[in-house]
């Protein structure tokens, strides 16, 4: 069996270490951080996230802190009018086999290193600050510790996608604000069970509850250099009392992974936002860095009988991840249209209605790695 070294021990290089133990593979991560935690706030896992969770058997744990909003509900920001109501809950399990779930990723991020320090097929180097990787004989030298295969999960600015390819995170000029707030003490204009979202112009913001509905997840993205009370200033009072609170707001600048030769390079195989940071308009990025993981496990899985297993991993990834980046990028121009496109957009949205809006998404979520064979890739 090959010796299997991770680079990051976020939420894909965690998922993928599991998956690989799962298939009876030994692999050692190494974080730089002196203890696996996750910052940021809220992350949301559709059917095609939960798939491959249920399938390493995580769900027991996931289910005692996730929420299951029930609907996204869409709003005018400006008018503070509602627009449409999307349906999840048991509507959308029902149709891709699997729940629409909103998690915190501190959470998440717990209950996949729990699940890494059970596994005797997993070894964590934590304080490991691997910014090059030397090479000696087509091995990887991580430590004094040589390796046949380094997956890199290192995130958007990623240090060995610079050392492979001399690539650099993009930035996209938008900003994120990130708040979280204890449900009880949310204004009334936002849903204790509902995703809800609002539509403006250059700016949105959406909210969702995470820790089994005991808090709020609040992210509003604007222009960078914009300030998180001024960017909504003509907003609908409704939402004002949320904006308001400035000192629970957080800024987190949105960067991009820059486009790669290939995610293959050596020993070297990228993955999660090494490979594909995304902007956060399909709600996608968690996701797309579960499926990788998932699937890369199944390639390696299979590489002694099929050689080329890797090659047809990284097709199968790049074809789907860029198409989910670009419907990011997509989303992103409508989000933000200005006047009076704005106001076109939500007439458009209302008539189009939430069977029609939904059925865009069919294709992001009824996918399933659990299912994905390299035998079968082109």
């Amino acid at each position: 069996m090959p010796n299997i070294a991770i680079i990051g021990g976020g939420i894909a290089g965690l998922t993928c270490a599991l998956a690989l133990a799962q298939r009876g593979f030994h692999s050692t991560i190494f974080e730089q951080a002196t203890a696996l935690k996750e910052v940021g706030a809220g992350i949301q896992l559709s059917p095609n996230a939960v798939k491959p969770l249920e399938k390493l058997g995580l769900m027991p744990a996931i289910n005692g802190f996730a929420s299951a909003p029930r609907a996204i509900k869409i709003y005018s920001g400006r008018s503070g009018k509602p627009i449409v109501q999307l349906p999840l809950g048991q509507t959308i399990e029902k149709q891709f086999g699997a729940p629409y779930l909103s998690v915190h990723r501190a959470d998440l991020q717990k209950a996949l290193a729990q699940a890494c320090e059970r596994s005797p097929k997993i070894a964590t180097n934590l304080g490991a600050q691997i910014e090059r990787v030397p090479l000696e004989n087509g091995k990887a030298d991580i430590l004094g510790d040589f390796f046949d295969l380094v997956i890199v999960a290192d995130g958007v600015n990623s240090k060995l996608r610079k050392q492979c390819f001399a690539l650099d995170a993009v930035d996209t000029g938008l900003i994120a604000w990130r708040a979280t707030f204890a449900m009880d003490e949310r204004p009334e204009a936002f849903s204790n069970h509902s995703t809800t979202l609002c539509l403006s112009s250059a700016a949105h913001l959406v909210t969702y509850p995470i820790a089994s509905g005991l808090e709020l997840n609040a992210v509003a993205i604007l222009a960078e250099g914009t300030d998180i009370r001024s960017g909504f200033d003509k907003w609908s009072s409704k939402w004002k009392p949320l904006l308001e609170k400035q000192n629970e707001w957080i800024a987190w600048p949105l960067r991009a992974a820059p486009t790669m030769a290939s995610r293959l390079n050596g020993p070297f195989v990228f993955m999660g936002d090494a490979a594909h940071g995304m902007l956060p308009f399909a709600a996608q990025g968690g996701a797309m860095a579960i499926e990788d993981a998932f699937m890369l496990a199944t390639a390696i899985s299979k590489l002694k009988s099929n050689p080329k297993a890797l090659r047809h991993w990284a097709i199968a990834r790049e074809k789907r991840t860029t198409k989910v980046a670009a419907t990011a990028r997509q989303n992103r121009q409508i989000y933000h249209l200005p006047q009076p496109m704005a106001k076109i957009r939500d007439s458009g949205m209302a008539m189009l209605g939430p069977e029609r809006l939904m059925a865009r998404q069919s294709w992001i979520y009824d996918f399933d790695a659990t299912a994905w064979s390299p035998n079968s890739s082109a």
